[in-house]
């Protein structure tokens, strides 16, 4: 059944995408925002209780449609196309792709911060919209499809709703990134979510691990596995990042590139004052310092090579790279229906002796 209600719910996505399945979000990010401001005080543990409450009306509705098997399948369907779809992100991949291929650099870096936000004068490069792009492409179709259909596969629409909604608390009261002006309520928020990231990087680990050896036997199986084993090991403890880098390590070693972790790009004014300003005592120790990380670096790379071979030929993203993404997704999904649909018709078989 389950087998059924996946490709039944994909196939109505690509048919008919509603605008509804949006304002379920934001009704509940809305929730969030009001139970935000009433316990941002009280800790994360009953924080993110309230926050995932909802989940017991699913678990309820689980209950009292298991006992009939017709409207069990249509309330699983329902489910998933109201949670999951690549119809939620692959408007603004197909048309950043389309902006790259076309030479339409402005209206690529248009489409890329209206997607995934950021400031418009940071001027990327379409190479390095591309790898942005297909970074967050990997991740998107991870958060939108895969996680929620291993979490369906486990537990059923119980456990799809509680993925999809510890995900959109984790994302709501996420922690700042590094370097950016953090206020007292933005800390308070980061606090609230800490117990909501961690559990999202417990309910990740095995489903990450998984799509990234998918992406591996049907694209580059050497090169994916090599970034896999080759990635930077220091991330810190419980931290999604860690999930998320082992993700797009391989998906990009699967695609045959290799994938590198990139600093922000430099607006405009920044670029001209680092030409312009005097190099100072402490500038001068940093670039020590980051010759002495270059050597560490080689000698990672040295003892990578001993324990692991010979590093894949390193090919840099470009914009051709995004239709070879996509299919890379798409063949991976296939892969996963195929384990599932075996899976089916063993358990039928078994059953029918």
């Amino acid at each position: 059944m389950k087998f059924l209600a996946i490709l039944a719910a994909l196939a109505l996505e690509q048919w008919c995408s509603s605008n509804w399945r949006g304002g379920v979000e934001r009704l509940y990010i809305g929730y969030l925002r009001w139970l935000e401001a009433r316990m941002i005080d009280w800790g994360s543990w009953p924080a993110t209780a309230a926050a995932l409450l909802p989940v017991l009306l699913v678990v309820l509705v689980d209950i009292v449609m298991a006992q009939v098997w017709p409207l069990m399948l249509v309330w699983s369907v329902a489910a998933l196309y109201l949670l999951m779809g690549f119809r939620r992100f692959s408007h603004a991949f197909t048309e950043i792709a389309e902006s790259l291929q076309n030479g339409d650099l402005p209206t690529a870096r248009k489409a890329f911060y209206g997607w995934q936000g950021g400031d418009s004068l940071t001027l990327l490069s379409s190479d390095e919209i591309a790898q942005r792009t297909i970074e967050a492409g990997a991740l998107a179709a991870y958060r939108c499809v895969f996680g929620i259909v291993f979490w369906f596969l486990i537990f059923g629409p119980s456990g799809a709703a509680f993925y999809w909604m510890l995900a959109l608390v984790a994302c709501e009261w996420s922690e700042n990134p590094a370097g950016e002006d953090i206020t007292v309520l933005a800390t308070a928020r980061a606090e609230l979510g800490k117990v909501a990231r961690w559990l999202l990087f417990i309910l990740d680990w095995l489903p990450v691990r998984f799509l990234a050896f998918s992406f591996a036997v049907v694209g580059d199986f050497e090169d994916a596995i090599y970034q896999w084993r080759a990635r930077p090991k220091d991330d810190r403890a419980f931290d999604n990042k860690a999930n998320e880098n082992l993700l797009l390590a391989t998906a990009f070693g699967a695609l045959g590139f290799t994938w590198t972790r990139r600093p922000p790009a430099l607006t405009p004014k920044e670029s001209e004052s680092k030409l312009t300003e005097a190099k100072t005592a402490s500038e001068v120790a940093d670039e020590t310092a980051a010759e002495n990380e270059k050597i560490s670096e080689e000698k990672l790379e040295e003892t990578l090579e001993e324990t692991l071979g010979p590093p894949p030929e390193s090919v840099p993203v470009t914009p051709g790279a995004l239709p070879s993404a996509i299919g890379l997704v798409w063949r991976a999904l296939l892969f996963w229906l195929g384990l599932v649909l075996l899976a089916t018709v063993a358990y039928w078989s078994s059953h029918s002796l």
